[in-house]
């Protein structure tokens, strides 16, 4: 409560720091960035065949999970910002795999 009205009218720390604030604008650069990168290796990918299964898709899936997902969550609420950046790693790790999987396979 004391923080609260030292703060003044219910700004938070983060909202009064000007590098918080630039910070909070370059994460949103990089989750875009990301995102239009993974969308078009994912289509790449796709069309050439050079995974297959769950695994072709799974590049495009995380590109799309950026969009759809993520950036409304982590610009919402604090809680559904984490569980969107945990399922988002998730998802980057059935990438991983997806890939060591088939350079295991001798890139069938």
């Amino acid at each position: 409560m004391v923080l609260h009205r030292a703060l003044g009218q219910g700004e938070s720390l983060a909202e009064r720091q000007p590098v918080a604030m630039t910070v909070g604008s370059l994460y949103g650069v990089a989750m875009l960035l990301i995102g239009v990168g993974l969308v078009i290796a994912g289509f790449v990918i796709a069309r050439r065949r050079m995974l297959t299964g769950w695994a072709r898709w799974i590049t495009l899936a995380t590109g799309g999970y950026v969009f759809v997902i993520l950036f409304p969550a982590v610009f919402g609420p604090n809680v559904a910002g984490r569980l969107a950046i945990g399922g988002w790693m998730l998802a980057w790790a059935a990438v991983g795999w997806a890939v060591a999987r088939t350079e295991r396979n001798g890139g069938e």
